[in-house]
């Protein structure tokens, strides 16, 4: 197994042995669990100074839970969790906002409101009340109701409008349980010729570092020693790289880019622009999309699979509203569904053997065996809860993908 930087064989087997049961273990005892949601999403920011449009350096609980520094602008983000139901308007008022109109109100007395953006990234959906969707599409709609909750949490009346238009939101952030599971298959999309194991090795690294970012203490030794390794120096305490640019009395809190760098794999040729970009904003993809990805699936074959899913989702509402044992029936087609995709994958996992430039690209094979064997997939539908037609049998296995059911892989 290949490993990245100073850690030892043994060392790098025990970390193995703490996280092989990433997003399987029910008991949440697993070696991520202790790391916070914040502290995944600021090790998944920290990815994206990876790219040279990305930000310099991520700051931790300073101003805001995440703040991202360009050279040229600021991002403050506020990062909420929720454990059940969605966001309203009314919800954000009550948590969120507030911290967001204190930052803005620090950073306007700096002078440096004109080149920032204060950003809510919320845990889970927003209502479908149409005044919560259009408020969060454009925050400058916000109604008299908001705006006085907003002056409330001590905001300027004068520059309500101002907050507003410098405010982004961003929902549907992937849930605490989905988290691990998100960020490695991100990693991935990456990192595509690295293994599970290996992608976890790593994972483990950024948020060993972003804890003691948010926690403003120091950096574990063994995350000391690779940067100092990558420095070809000793590091003194509290001395990080790229610390030459960061001011003394924040510099346990900042994340740069040249951590990152000597702490990750070097980058594949292939350009990762979109990937970063996509982490940077916080754009939700689904864990299909991210799978096949990382499966190194061609741009067509997850596209293919995005539309049977869709087509099949409207036949799959329609049986859900017209037959009591729907999802009776559903379960059975998923269990027969699912063993034939392990099958396949499986097969292709043993073929890799034999040509290893298919086993490189795991997810496309799978997808490309599947839809081979049309017959088998509708084979799977004896109840003709889609017709038996095929092509919905491996849009609902795209589905089930999106539930974390199949990782487009050999298990």
């Amino acid at each position: 197994m290949t490993t990245y930087g100073a850690e030892t064989a043994g060392a790098a087997q025990t970390r193995l042995e703490q996280v092989a049961r990433v997003a399987s273990d029910p008991t949440g005892t697993h070696t991520f669990a202790r790391y916070r949601w914040q502290a995944k999403q600021a090790a998944l920011q920290w990815l994206s100074c990876l790219s040279e449009q990305g930000p310099s350096f991520v700051l931790c609980e300073h101003v805001e839970d995440v703040t991202l520094v360009y050279p040229d602008r600021f991002r403050f983000i506020q990062l909420k969790t929720r454990d059940r139901g969605s966001w309203s308007a009314k919800n954000m008022c009550k948590s969120g906002f507030d911290s967001l109109v204190k930052s803005y109100m620090k950073v306007r007395q700096a002078r440096l409101h004109g080149d920032s953006k204060f950003e809510l990234w919320l845990e889970g959906p927003i209502s479908e009340v149409r005044a919560t969707v259009k408020f969060v599409d454009d925050p400058a709609t916000a109604d008299a109701d908001v705006r006085r909750k907003l002056v409330g949490h001590g905001l300027n009346r004068r520059w309500v409008n101002d907050f507003l238009s410098r405010l982004v939101i961003r929902h549907n952030q992937p849930t605490q349980g989905q988290m691990d599971a998100h960020a490695l298959y991100e990693m991935g999309s990456i990192w595509p010729d690295m293994s599970m194991s290996e992608l976890e090795i790593i994972y483990v690294r950024l948020l060993e570092s972003a804890t003691a970012a948010q926690e403003a203490g120091s950096l574990p030794p063994t995350i000391l020693a690779i940067l100092a390794q990558a420095k070809s120096a000793l590091i003194e305490h509290g001395e990080i790289l790229g610390s030459e640019h960061i001011p003394a009395d924040i510099s346990r809190q900042t994340l740069s880019r040249e951590m990152v760098t000597a702490l990750t794999p070097p980058l594949p040729g292939e350009p990762i622009e979109s990937l970063t970009r996509r982490l940077s904003t916080g754009s939700a993809v689904s864990m299909l999309e991210l799978k096949m990805r990382a499966g190194r699936a061609r741009e067509e074959t997850i596209q293919e699979a995005k539309y049977y899913r869709a087509d099949m989702e409207v036949q799959r509402q329609l049986l859900i509203a017209q037959r009591v044992d729907a999802h009776e029936s559903l379960e059975g087609l998923s269990r027969r569904t699912l063993s034939l995709a392990r099958a396949v994958a499986s097969q292709a996992r043993m073929n890799a053997a034999v040509n290893p430039v298919q086993g490189r690209r795991e997810a496309e094979v799978i997808a490309t065996g599947l839809l081979s064997r049309l017959a088998d997939l509708g084979h799977c539908d004896h109840e003709q809860l889609f017709g038996g037609n095929p092509f919905h049998v491996y849009g609902y296995l795209a589905h089930l993908s999106d539930k974390c059911k199949f990782p487009w892989r050999a298990a």
